[in-house]
């Protein structure tokens, strides 16, 4: 009986926000008249902040902007305006503690017990209604930002009496959310690492699992991550996009890529205004993100290194306004380990130099810490920029109180381009690869353990190790190893380097950390994966073998990533074991939040629900989720064939990357392809964007063309059985054709050089005269366009 009376509160919530009533309510009292006073208290809770529905969308929005605006103008002009003004938009935070011990009046109130089973739809729709009314009042009581003291001081007080009215909305917006735990379970702190551009056969486990006999299937190569696999399960068939920008944010909103784009754009994109939405790059701030959906939950989020996927158009994109509470990063798609800056090869943005007066470097430096500039690491230069990321994220595992659920999302850099490694740790790897390989000795029984990055050899030593322009290679087959060995190339041992770098400065701290703190790791789900496959074009060093294609390709090689689960809350009878169970990268948001005891529904304007699945039942009781489908872009569908029950993969169009790597690739057997046309060993395109080597084309979709895989029976992609398969052909060509009319890739502008230029005052994304804020689309623009649109 308990629980109508809740949904009697969401029939008049409903109404306040314009939903369509219902007689749901009339009919309770009639056949229980006793509930009366039941729904007179459910009445006055609406009551209390029924008002708020009247908030301005545009005024709240506006005024966050303000709020954060100067939050970063006192940073850099007024230290001591900073502390009062942070109190103000930390103010709300503090009272969801206080907030959240209410609840225990409400539910009483409320007439439910937190375990009992409710309608979880009536409850989703009541939730996602007064967490909308939640959002305004929480804007409107940050007020417009101070232009003294004298106002900072009255909006400090306003803000305290406003509080009251936030109180109760927020009370009863975290008793809906609590209500989804019936199951008395603890949650899971959560840890989830997520590489850049890691390929299969670049990881320990992996490369031994292949059977290849590669240097990276040694025990010392990956010792920390293949410890985690030892004690966690290892997923065979782990599905992400092709490239970063898509993948990651399908990680953070649960979204499959094909509803929110798959286009790589850059950060200093903007349509101009036109749509509010869509029209700048990452995701809509709309958008609740896995952060934010775990916070509903009561977990502290925090995120450190690439925050690609998000965007910085705005202050609400940024991952400290996506419920993350603290967060240090980058926004490019890949910035210089060293100094932080921005150039083309390591992936930032690709517009014309900036004049190099009066900044430090022609290119912005793109390093940010919550909401400003880093300054405090650019000190600092040159130090390796991962050393950052782990410190922060070491502290705040240290600092958490582990009764509290973490949510912790380490974005490495490692091994995205550009391959920047020390020396030390380059030639302690070389050394290591010399011993596996003897043969790659210089005739003087010599390592070539050296980085050449001027291009020439020390007077007096063989190398072949050596950079010719921007082609690392053997320039002459004459300083070939003289002993017939196939040795790696010098852009294999960077990658490999950084991989090892980041198991052993970056994984094996951060377990360690887990495990000394109380609580920590009982408690814990460690994820690691890679946002995609490895590049295999020139300088990259990635290799997928024994998958097809690799980095911006649609075969295999691309889209699935080398992948694991571990940590103490697995039940101890999975560990060690492996998965073939097919699953995506935006599953985790859906598994994290039905183990945080919430809906993972997030149904927002504009934007297409959750696609996600949850594979917990999967993992750990061998129970397949209900997907028959994977829609992986607008040219590949995986699909069960519920005859056989294997999985088949259509592949449509052209594609790039069709290629095969062996074991040590890329090795001194095709060491450069420029120099021998046609190319026909290694794509010499390393990016997921323009135009893609070794391309194939499977034909036409719309006229019934297509290449057909059984994947369980051929995981490389070699046999097309479109012409023997002709059933499964005919239905998955019918599959793709409709999901693809869900294909949705916004238009988000043109690329805004002018912009770009005038942020690049060493900072990305910090003010100068046009953008006070330091936001780039922030108020009005002095140019538009100027860039590739």
């Amino acid at each position: 009986m308990f629980k109508w009376a809740l949904l009697a509160a969401f029939t008049l919530r409903a109404r306040a926000f314009g939903a369509p009533p219902t007689d749901t309510l009339t009919q309770l009292l009639r056949s229980n008249p006793g509930m009366q006073p039941r729904v007179d208290a459910v009445l006055a809770a609406v009551a209390r902040f029924q008002a708020t529905a009247g908030v301005s969308a545009d005024a709240a929005e506006r005024l966050t902007k303000q709020v954060n605006g100067a939050l970063q103008r006192a940073l850099r002009t007024s230290p001591e305006a900073y502390e009062p003004l942070a109190r103000v938009n930390e103010a709300l935070f503090e009272h969801s503690s206080a907030f959240r011990r209410e609840w225990g009046r409400l539910i009483v109130e409320l007439g439910l017990g937190p375990k009992r089973t409710l309608n979880l739809s009536a409850l989703e729709a009541l939730h996602h209604s007064v967490f909308s009314a939640l959002q305004s009042v929480r804007s409107a009581v940050y007020g417009a930002a101070p232009a003294s003291a004298r106002q900072l001081s009255e909006q400090i007080d306003a803000a305290a009496v406003d509080a009251e009215l936030l109180s109760q909305l927020t009370a009863i917006d975290m008793g809906i959310t609590q209500t989804y735990d019936t199951s008395g379970a603890p949650k899971p702190h959560v840890v989830f690492l997520l590489a850049d551009d890691l390929g299969r056969a670049n990881v320990g486990i992996f490369a031994q699992a292949s059977g290849s006999g590669s240097f990276e299937a040694r025990d010392d190569y990956t010792p920390e991550i293949n410890g985690l696999a030892a004690q966690g399960i290892t997923l065979d068939r782990h599905y992400a996009y092709t490239s970063c920008t898509p993948s990651r944010a399908a990680l953070l909103s649960g979204r499959l890529p094909v509803h929110i784009g798959i286009n790589l754009g850059e950060s200093d994109t903007w349509d101009g205004g036109y749509n509010t939405t869509w029209g700048y790059e990452g995701l809509p701030p709309n958008v609740t993100t896995l952060a934010a959906k775990l916070r509903e939950a009561g977990y502290t989020s925090h995120m450190f290194g690439k925050f690609d996927g998000l965007g910085l158009a705005t202050p609400e994109h940024l991952a400290v306004s996506r419920g993350f509470a603290s967060a240090a990063g980058y926004f490019t798609h890949g910035n210089d380990y060293l100094d932080y800056s921005t150039p083309a090869a390591g992936a930032g943005p690709p517009n014309p130099i900036c004049a190099a007066e009066p900044w430090e470097a022609e290119f912005a430096i793109d390093l940010y810490d919550n909401l400003s500039p880093a300054y405090w690491a650019v000190a600092e230069r040159p130090r390796y920029e991962e050393e950052f990321f782990i410190e922060r994220a070491l502290r705040v595992i240290d600092e958490h109180d582990a009764s509290t659920p973490l949510f912790l999302l380490y974005t490495s850099h490692l091994p995205h381009t550009p391959l920047q490694i020390g020396d030390d740790h380059f030639s302690s790897l070389a050394l290591k690869m010399c011993e596996f390989n003897p043969a790659c000795l210089t005739a003087e029984g010599l390592c070539p353990a050296r980085q050449h990055v001027d291009g020439a050899c020390p007077e007096g030593e063989t190398c072949w190790w050596k950079t010719c322009g921007s082609v690392q290679t053997a320039c002459d087959p004459s300083e070939l190893p003289p002993n017939g060995g196939v040795c790696a190339l010098e852009e294999r041992v960077q990658l490999l380097a950084m991989v090892n770098y980041l198991d052993t400065y970056v994984v094996a701290p951060m377990i360690t950390a887990l495990k000394a703190k109380a609580g920590m790791w009982e408690r814990t789900l460690f994820v690691f994966a890679s946002d995609n496959g490895g590049g295999i074009g020139l300088s990259v060093g990635g290799n997928n073998f024994p998958l097809k294609g690799g980095k911006g390709s649609d075969w295999d090689g691309g889209f699935r990533s080398p992948a694991l689960i571990s940590g103490g809350f697995l039940p101890a009878s999975v560990l060690g074991s492996s998965s073939r169970m097919v699953m995506h990268l935006c599953d985790w948001y859906t598994t994290f939040a039905h183990l945080a005891g919430l809906s993972a529904a997030d149904p927002v304007d504009g934007v297409a629900n959750v696609d996600g699945v949850d594979v917990w039942e999967g993992l750990v009781d061998n129970v397949p989720p209900p997907r028959e489908l994977l829609h992986l872009s607008p040219k590949a569908l995986m699909s069960k064939d519920p005859a056989s029950g294997d999985w088949y993969k259509l592949v449509t169009y052209e594609t790039g990357n069709t290629m095969w790597t062996d074991p040590d690739y890329p090795s001194t057997t095709c060491a450069n392809p420029l120099l021998d046309f046609p190319v026909t060993c290694r794509p010499v395109n390393g990016a997921p964007i323009g135009p893609q080597p070794f391309p194939y084309d499977c034909g036409d979709l719309e006229q019934d063309q297509g290449c057909l895989y059984n994947l369980d029976l051929d995981p490389e992609e070699r046999e097309n059985l479109n012409l023997t398969e002709t059933r499964v052909h005919a239905t998955m060509i019918e599959q793709m054709k409709r999901l693809n009319e869900e294909y949705f890739e916004p238009w988000r502008g043109c690329e805004n050089t002018d912009l770009y230029c005038d942020l690049a005052t060493g900072f990305w994304g910090e003010a100068s005269n046009a953008n006070p804020t330091g936001f780039p689309f922030y108020g009005s623009l002095p140019h538009v366009g100027g860039g590739r649109g």
